[in-house]
């Protein structure tokens, strides 16, 4: 089931943080819809370019702008997944965040647009 992101577009990202042990996965499906244009409405992100960023609370890069295809019915579907050979590792704090590019004529901004969805930390802590 997927966690439907309904927001003005001026007041993304959206928010969620994590908690997670050492060797955890974490696979989220977010439902994109903005409001645009005093309608809140499926964004078709199909044309986008859209990634992931996970960096380490002292700014050090973890996970270097990993590709994310939309998907879905109407292209607004995006899945943030980072795996348990990512998380191996951590503990203590990491930002993330999941960035869009609307390119330049794109149906919902014509201009293009660049905005960061998703975002917030994730706390992991050793295994004992």
């Amino acid at each position: 089931m997927a966690t439907t992101i309904t927001v003005d577009f001026n007041e993304l990202p959206y928010t969620k943080d994590y908690s997670l042990l050492q060797g955890d996965t974490i696979e989220e499906l977010y439902h994109v819809e903005l409001n645009t244009a005093g309608t809140y409405a499926d964004d078709n992100l199909s044309a986008c370019t859209i990634t992931l960023t996970v960096e380490k609370s002292d700014g050090t890069a973890v996970i270097t702008a990993q590709a994310i295809t939309a998907s879905g019915t109407y292209s607004n579907e995006i899945k943030m997944l980072i795996t348990a050979t990512d998380t191996a590792a951590w503990d203590g704090d990491y930002n993330y965040e999941i960035k869009c590019v609307w390119p330049n004529a794109d149906n919902t901004f014509a201009s293009g647009a660049t905005r960061v969805l998703v975002s917030g930390v994730i706390t992991a802590q050793d295994v004992i």
